[in-house]
């Protein structure tokens, strides 16, 4: 469930959206590393009580604060990690991709189909590192723009799934995780708001005395 091969990714197939990513250059070689090893991640290190503390503070009219807990949730992940076998079924799959010794192109994409965003890319990255910058692009989801994306939208982290897509490169090595830019899409919030506030409705509760609690 963690790994998809973009070959495998054709029409019908719920990821084939990732190929609009792939440039024509790369043809069928790319990997796809499937938004449930975030989630696995998330779980095999019991982070999410963690993350959900800090993901609480946030507030999108304070830059600052904004920054500080990106930050702070960016060290949290980048000291999680995966069992050995996964680590070695990445390189391995990162290796296939690499035969003769290039190197890889590595997009974080959040979101999913049409509504998926690019917000992080590394280029020139070696299969033995592959792990490494799929952590990176992890950190990705956690920039200053990328909070303010799915914030945005109203939508809670496990909502906004992570897709990582790799395939095969010979740039040097570059690293950027804030290439969305734009700001809070207020109607795409209200949207949200409106799906949400149907489900919400009050309880009277009334004590011995009769006094009615809200």
């Amino acid at each position: 469930p963690y790994l998809e091969t973009v070959a495998n990714a054709r029409a019908g197939h719920p990821l084939a959206w990732v190929r609009m990513y792939l440039p024509d250059s790369a043809g069928e070689s790319g990997l796809i590393v499937t938004p449930a090893l975030y989630q696995y991640l998330v779980e095999a290190n019991d982070l999410r009580p963690r993350l959900d503390v800090l993901l609480r503070q946030l507030d999108l009219a304070d830059e600052a604060l904004v920054e500080a807990v990106s930050e702070r949730l960016v060290s949290i992940l980048t000291a999680a990690g995966l069992p050995e076998r996964l680590r070695t079924e990445l390189e391995i799959e990162a290796m296939e991709l690499t035969r003769g010794g290039g190197q890889l192109e590595v997009l974080a994409l959040a979101g999913s189909g049409e509504n998926a965003v690019l917000i992080g890319r590394q280029s020139g990255v070696r299969a033995a590192d592959f792990f490494t910058a799929w952590l990176g692009a992890v950190c990705c989801k956690f920039s200053p723009s990328a909070l303010t994306l799915r914030l945005g939208l109203g939508l809670a982290d496990e909502e906004h799934p992570l897709t990582v897509l790799a395939y095969p490169c010979d740039k040097d090595a570059v690293q950027s995780c804030d290439l969305w830019q734009g700001g809070p899409d207020a109607g795409a919030l209200l949207r949200r708001l409106g799906q949400v506030v149907p489900r919400i409705s009050q309880l009277h509760v009334f004590s011995s005395q009769g006094e009615a609690l809200r």
